[in-house]
C-alpha cells in the first residue's frame, strides 16, 4: 500500500486592517491546511512580501502602498481580496503575475442593516 505523504500548511499572510478576520479565518480553516500570519504592511519588507504564495489584503491599502508591485518575482500566486471589488489592484498596481479573488456575498445582512438604519436616521431627521 502506498502512503501520501502529508502536505505542510500553506503559509498566508493576512495584510489587512479587518477586526476579527484572522480569528475568522482561523476558525473556518482546518490547521493542516493553512498557517496564517497577521501583520500590519507598514511592518513587512519586500523580502517578507515574496515568500508568501497566498496573501490576504484591503486592495486599495495593498495596491497604493505598492505592496503589490513589490511581490514581483516572488512566489505569490493568489490575493484573496477582504473587498467585493478588486478595482484598486488593477488600477494602482502593474504587477499582474497573481490571481485575484473577491469577497463578495459575506457582508450582506450586515450592508442591509447599515442601509436600513441610516434611510431610518435621514427619515427621522437624526442626521446632522
Amino acid at each position: 500500500m502506498f502512503s501520501t505523504p502529508a502536505l505542510a500548511p500553506t503559509p498566508v499572510l493576512v495584510l489587512s486592517e479587518i477586526s476579527g478576520l484572522l480569528d475568522a479565518l482561523v476558525a473556518a480553516t482546518p490547521p493542516a491546511d493553512a498557517e496564517f500570519v497577521q501583520c500590519a504592511l507598514t511592518e513587512v519588507d519586500d523580502d517578507e512580501l515574496k515568500k508568501y504564495k497566498v496573501i490576504v489584503c484591503d486592495p486599495p491599502t495593498f495596491a497604493s502602498s505598492g505592496a503589490a508591485d513589490r511581490c514581483a518575482g516572488g512566489a505569490l500566486e493568489w490575493v484573496q481580496s477582504t473587498y467585493a471589488g478588486v478595482d484598486a489592484l488593477l488600477t494602482l498596481s502593474t504587477y499582474r503575475g497573481y490571481a485575484v479573488t473577491r469577497l463578495a456575498g459575506v457582508f450582506g445582512q450586515a450592508m442591509a442593516e447599515y442601509c436600513m438604519m441610516h434611510i431610518l436616521a435621514q427619515e427621522r431627521q437624526m442626521l446632522r
